[in-house]
């Protein structure tokens, strides 16, 4: 794929891998530094150097700490609010191989496993409260041999499934991943211990509300500029509450700032 610096790109579906530049900055040279809302900062000095230190926005701000002196590396979230300084959700996940096992979602109290494949790839978490058990599932399709793209995550309830999220991909190359789906309860968007789920941007994802008696199903329909080194610098999402009465949609657009990390300051 072609593109010129700061193009908009209107992703196409294919199966086939798109390989990464090999002159292409790594993950390691480049941080995302702005993402919508979201303003990131990292860990400077120490063993811990680069990785993400805290995330802010207009109303609240995380901070997150890193400790390893157990045998394996646990990682702290505490978000507060800007307005009295409140502590308002606090995780902890604890890694074990570089992959999420476990976390613990200390305000709502609940606690989460997280299950993976031969391959890393994130295959199950099981969410636990007193009560009850909800389980959301990764399916993937292969792309190469050894490698695999996510292709759908159902919802299971004690009754069953009540929701599936399935996927199509872009032939853009995805140069900084962010987790899919993510909540502050099941996986923070920014930390990536929980595997890889693609190569590729997504250009689209259908919700099927299962128990809907009317086949609800909203879209996301997704594209992309990049800027000259492929990295992308904004997205458009076109949402439709429901695909099968799209008279109604609305756009949201987000920016991506990203800096190497020389330059953060």
């Amino acid at each position: 794929m072609g593109c010129q610096n700061d193009q908009m790109v209107t992703p196409t579906q294919t199966d086939r891998v798109t390989e990464n530049d090999e002159n292409a900055k790594t993950l390691a040279d480049v941080k995302l530094v702005k993402n919508a809302d979201d303003t990131l900062e990292y860990v400077k000095f120490g063993k811990f150097a680069d990785k993400l230190a805290k995330r802010s926005n207009a109303y609240t701000y995380t901070e997150y700490t890193y400790d390893d002196s157990p045998g394996n590396l646990l990682i702290t979230s505490k978000k507060y609010s800007k307005a009295n300084n409140k502590l308002v959700h606090h995780k902890t996940y604890l890694i074990v191989n570089g992959r999420c096992i476990s976390s613990k979602d200390i305000t709502q109290q609940y606690s989460y496993n997280y299950k993976y494949n031969a391959l890393g790839s994130l295959v199950e978490i099981k969410r636990y409260t007193a009560l009850h058990t909800l389980t959301r599932q990764f399916s993937y399709k292969p792309i190469l041999l050894n490698k695999q793209r996510l292709d759908k995550i159902t919802d299971i309830g004690e009754a069953g499934p009540f929701a599936e999220y399935r996927f199509t991909y872009s032939s853009i190359p995805d140069k900084y991943p962010l987790n899919p789906l993510s909540t502050e309860q099941e996986m923070d968007k920014y930390l990536n211990i929980f595997g890889t789920f693609s190569d590729l941007l997504v250009q689209n994802i259908v919700k099927d509300e299962l128990e809907g008696p009317d086949g609800y199903m909203p879209s996301n329909n997704y594209t992309y500029t990049l800027n000259a080194d492929g990295y992308v610098t904004s997205s458009s999402n076109l949402y439709y509450p429901d695909i099968n009465h799209s008279n109604y949609s609305e756009v949201v657009t987000e920016i991506r700032e990203y800096l190497n990390v020389l330059q953060i300051p």
